[in-house]
């Protein structure tokens, strides 16, 4: 049996977005199928354009776009999900020599005449940086989160390190 939905009431719960979908009307802007009148296919989603060098930060980047368009649930159906498992293999090969620049630009960062503000914010957005180039694999067996406590002790030694001398006495 057929339903026509042409007569159910604006305000009925049952009334659908077409005949197949099971989408209330009034739900419809929680679809991910809801295209905003803003949404065009000229809008830019994130500033960062994929170059073969940027793999995980353009994909953390679209991730969270399409997330917020709620959107990402159409990205990862069968066939785009094997797309964007081909992209990741594609364009997250060649990040080795991204890291190492990013660990020597760590490294051998100073304080010299910047604030701590200054220093501290330069410091924070390389590492930033880094952690977009090293995901790791999820983890149950807590591993991760003794590596996390790992890494802030690593940023916190690396900060101290590259302060100016007046900050002996809060290094010690």
């Amino acid at each position: 049996m057929s339903t026509n939905n042409s007569n159910v009431s604006e305000n009925s719960p049952s009334k659908t977005l077409d005949n197949s979908s099971s989408i209330p009307l009034n739900d419809h802007y929680s679809s991910p199928f809801y295209l905003h009148p803003s949404d065009n296919p000229r809008n830019i989603l994130v500033s960062t354009l994929l170059d073969g060098d940027n793999y995980q930060t353009w994909s953390r980047a679209m991730q969270m776009a399409l997330t917020t368009k709620n959107k990402l649930y159409i990205i990862y159906s069968d066939t785009a999900a094997a797309v964007w498992t081909d992209l990741g293999e594609r364009f997250s090969q060649g990040n080795a020599a991204k890291v190492y620049r990013i660990r020597c630009d760590i490294i051998s960062h100073l304080q010299e005449q910047l604030s701590i503000f200054a220093y501290y914010t330069k410091l924070k957005a390389l590492w930033d940086e880094l952690s977009s180039y090293l995901v790791l694999p999820p983890c149950s067996c807590g591993v991760i989160k003794a590596l996390a406590e790992f890494q802030l002790q690593e940023k916190l030694m690396q900060f101290l390190m590259g302060l100016n001398n007046s900050f002996s006495a809060i290094r010690s």
